[in-house]
């Protein structure tokens, strides 16, 4: 048995942060090889991948001093949009110029009658009365399908935020009749290690000798204060400060009543398949340092160049791409059907199909949360029994939030000094 005041379960960034602030008193546990959750990063073939595209643009004072120990690149925010072999710069309202007349006519027009919906029911009716009907159905319906996995009717507003740019009358148009350099992004620069990938951010501890990786926790006995690990390993702790997914830690609780095991599973997250590409040479076509895809019958949402990140992301004189690829419970495309999509993609609109190298399929359980109507209602009643329980919940998935990776470390670092305090 092993004895400690703090056991965190879940080594991505907030349980990193909690780490941080607690130190000697506490045991972090999480059943990957290394630190870094969904921030952490793979190597293939000298290559270097994360886990989709990650970049920092943090503001918060704690993290910027978390990680000026790294050297780091910096990106300016610009990216673009594939849509039927088109072109446009992201955010895609802002920049309607390399579509035909004619869809910019009708996307403008019906912007400028587009309802003021002061109150959206769901996330369909937010994005008619900020963008119109007719660009919501041309792009942002069909983008939502292919990034959260449902219809825009089915999602909450809860987590839009500054996420998206809502544009004016004048921006619209402006861009619709020539290209803008204005950039509308959210964040107008963004930061990437110089090494190692994002996990040289947020996969590092100041206090390694309290890590033990590999090790799974399977059951938790919330009255004797015991969590014991598939290895054979045995906690007793005071304190349980857990980043594990809401629906996954009610399952492995002793006795956890029924009712709610039932209201966790109706927590949906989306899973993700990440299609990781190298290339023999620089010969790829490379639109920008991260794109979206609107097309349905292609089932990627994103892809970004690792390469671009950081040169040291691949061997000298080579390139890379990373496609993302988001579906929730089972998922309609095989790795060789994912595969395939991706070498037709890069053959028709960036490179030879001679200079790949490899492509490879990893996958992901969870990858985000799914902001589905009544989920914060659910969500709430799960968190209320934990707490009851001693559990503190942090991160994306322990507290079952929309956080960035800055703010995920922040959500354990905050948690851990109410704790000590």
């Amino acid at each position: 048995m092993i004895d400690t005041k703090y056991l965190i379960l879940g080594g991505g960034p907030a349980g990193i942060g909690a780490l941080d602030v607690l130190g000697t008193e506490a045991i972090l546990v999480d059943n990957r090889s290394s630190l870094g959750g969904l921030c952490s990063s793979f190597t293939v073939n000298g290559f270097t991948f994360d886990h989709s595209v990650h970049l920092s643009f943090t503001q918060i004072p704690e993290v910027k001093t978390y990680l000026e120990s790294v050297k780091q690149f910096r990106h300016n925010s610009v990216s673009e949009n594939y849509w039927k072999g088109l072109w446009l710069k992201h955010p895609a309202q802002n920049n309607l110029f390399p579509l035909p007349v004619s869809e910019k006519s009708a996307i403008i027009k019906d912007f400028i009658d587009r309802p003021k919906i002061e109150e959206p029911k769901n996330y369909r009716e937010w994005l008619v009365s900020g963008f119109g009907k007719k660009f919501t159905d041309t792009f942002s319906e069909l983008y939502t399908k292919k990034y959260w996995c449902v219809d825009s009717s089915k999602l909450s507003t809860s987590w839009c935020g500054n996420r998206q740019h809502l544009p004016s009358v004048d921006e619209v148009i402006d861009g619709a009749n020539k290209p803008i350099s204005t950039n509308y992004y959210y964040a107008k620069q963004m930061n990437y290690p110089q090494k190692g990938g994002y996990q040289s951010f947020f996969g590092k501890t100041i206090y390694p000798q309290q890590v033990k990786l590999n090790t799974l926790i399977s059951k938790i006995d919330t009255n004797m204060h015991i969590a014991t690990s598939t290895n054979g390993l045995q906690f007793h702790y005071e304190k349980l400060i857990s980043s594990i997914p809401l629906s996954v830690i009610t399952s492995i609780l002793d006795n956890c009543p029924a009712d709610i095991v039932k209201v966790a599973n109706k927590l949906k997250a989306s899973s993700m398949a990440d299609v990781s590409v190298g290339f023999k040479n620089n010969n790829v076509t490379i639109p920008s340092l991260w794109f979206y895809i609107y097309d349905l019958d292609i089932p990627f949402a994103r892809c970004y160049c690792p390469s671009m990140k950081s040169a040291n992301n691949s061997p000298c004189g080579k390139a890379s791409l990373q496609f993302e690829h988001y579906y929730i419970d089972e998922d309609n495309y095989s790795d060789n059907e994912l595969i395939n999509a991706a070498k037709q993609f890069i053959v028709k609109n960036l490179a030879e199909e001679d200079d790949i190298e490899f492509i490879q399929v990893s996958r992901e359980k969870f990858a985000n949360v799914v902001f589905l109507l009544d989920m914060e209602k659910y969500r709430d009643i799960v968190l209320s029994y934990l707490v009851s329980k001693e559990i503190i919940p942090i991160g994306r998935f322990g507290r079952w939030e929309y956080l960035w990776s800055d703010q995920a470390y922040m959500s354990g670092r905050i948690a851990a000094e109410k704790e000590k305090d």
